[in-house]
């Protein structure tokens, strides 16, 4: 994948919506856009293990309304991470 990529995203696991990949550090970092939304998903060397973070950035509405879903798919990264 690499910016400029155009895609979909499912929006609640099934709605297809229109994506696009707005930037991209290899081994690092990849940006996308899918509406007003935009998240960035990170992954930092810590140590022996690693951090792995996604920034959201949209409208305040979208944000209040879009956090608890992005948490609950970090929760998720990590505990597949976690099986290995």
């Amino acid at each position: 994948m690499e910016a400029g990529a155009r895609g979909t995203a499912a929006l609640l696991g099934a709605i297809p919506v229109p994506a696009h990949v707005t930037a991209k550090e290899p081994g690092r970092s990849w940006t996308w856009r899918v509406g007003p939304i935009e998240i960035e998903h990170r992954v930092e060397p810590r140590g022996s293990g690693s951090l792995v973070a996604m920034e959201l950035r949209a409208p305040l509405p979208v944000r209040a309304a879009s956090g608890p879903l992005v948490g609950l798919l970090v929760r998720n990264l990590a505990r597949v991470a976690a099986r290995g």
